[in-house]
């Protein structure tokens, strides 16, 4: 699964990843926080890819796999 974008992606709510692993590419610039996870991610792992800012929110008790 690839998250990708150029601009603000926010998701409210829990993401369940099936046991596949989540890529945010995040193309933002600078300070400007590109993707903001608001909500508990579970069954699988994430990567972040380039240098934009991802920005998780909430009450998270992920366990896995974080690049």
């Amino acid at each position: 699964m690839l998250a990708q974008a150029d601009g603000p992606i926010t998701n409210i709510g829990g993401i369940n990843l099936g046991g596949r692993t989540l890529t945010f590419d995040n193309l933002a610039n600078g300070s400007t926080v590109g993707f903001l996870v608001d909500g508990a991610i579970s069954n699988g792992n994430i990567i972040k890819s380039s240098s934009g800012i991802v920005q998780l929110l909430g009450n998270n008790s992920f366990t896995n796999a974080t690049v």
